[in-house]
């Protein structure tokens, strides 16, 4: 078990050192971006014409993919359990195995 504690920790060292550079290029978005959007028209159209907003739009993928990752994860585990030979021996096998 302390293999796999041992690749979770890493993979949470990694996801930490991910999310520093992310602040920080986020922090350079908030400060270099308004002044560029403040530039950029907005032409009045009429509601039927108008596209969604780019953030829209990337929730609603980002929720999909969420939802489809989480099927995802059941069904495997499902599968995985369904092979698992440990979870199919009855108690006598289990007593003997351990004897």
């Amino acid at each position: 078990m302390s293999k796999l504690k041992g690749i979770e920790d890493a993979g949470e060292q990694l996801i930490s050192t991910i999310r520093s550079v992310q602040d920080w290029a986020a922090g350079v978005a908030e400060t270099v971006g308004p002044p560029i959007a403040r530039l950029v028209p907005v032409p009045p159209l009429p509601e039927s014409l108008q596209l969604p907003r780019v953030r829209e739009v990337l929730e609603s993928t980002f929720g999909f993919w969420e939802r489809l990752a989480k099927a995802q994860n059941e069904f495997t585990l499902r599968v995985l359990d369904a092979f698992d030979p440990l979870a199919h021996r009855t108690e006598t096998q289990r007593h003997a195995k351990a004897a």
